[in-house]
């Protein structure tokens, strides 16, 4: 995740005005698994919440991911 990546997603936030405080978590790199010459995006985001292990690989739909991290929260 680039530096440049963080700070826009922090502007966003600050458009949205939710008000709310926001938090992050730490980020660690995974193992590169993917074959060598292979095509497609191997890229994955795993976050780890409250007891539970949210894995998303590919295109993140940004409303979705709110919803399910809001009701793991909420659990």
């Amino acid at each position: 995740m680039s530096l440049g990546l963080l700070h826009h997603w922090r502007r966003l936030a600050r458009q949205a005005g939710s008000g709310a405080e926001s938090t992050f978590v730490p980020l660690l790199p995974l193992e590169d698994t993917r074959e060598a010459g292979s095509s497609g995006s191997g890229a994955m985001i795993e976050i780890a919440l409250g007891g539970a292990c949210i894995r998303v690989r590919g295109r993140v739909d940004g409303a979705a991911l709110r919803t399910v991290i809001a009701a793991v929260r909420s659990a």
